[in-house]
């Protein structure tokens, strides 16, 4: 599935790990070292055409990246995205048509007192 092909190029990609000390499915677990990663997919789109539907899915994941420092969730946020934006290939067993970023936004959340970096992507796979 998808979600566990994501996982794993999250945590193996050389250029991502160089920069985070993990990536982590929906929230960061207390204690998490930072820079980080917490990654949620947040919709599935299934593409329809006269003869049924597609094998084509087009799923929405939120990456996002968290420091304690902005300029370091910046960071991580460019190497995620040149890592991602754009790449078509295999990763794991899922087949990716296209990865676009849809959005890119910062913030602070004043109750953890971190940085972040919401990322939006879509991933065109099968």
């Amino acid at each position: 599935m998808i979600e566990q092909d994501i996982q794993a190029f999250l945590t193996t990609n050389s250029a991502i790990i160089a920069l985070s000390q993990g990536a982590y499915l929906l929230h960061m677990p207390q204690g998490a070292n930072y820079p980080c990663i917490a990654w949620a997919k947040t919709g599935d789109d299934r593409s329809d055409t006269y003869g049924g539907q597609t094998t084509l899915i087009n799923s929405q994941f939120e990456i996002n990246a968290f420091s304690s420092r902005f300029s370091e969730a910046e960071t991580l946020t460019a190497a995620i995205i040149a890592e991602l934006n754009n790449y078509s290939g295999t990763v794991g067993g899922s087949r990716v048509d296209s990865v676009k970023l849809q959005s890119s936004i910062g913030f602070y959340e004043q109750e953890t007192k971190l940085y972040g970096v919401a990322n939006t992507f879509i991933i065109h796979h099968r």
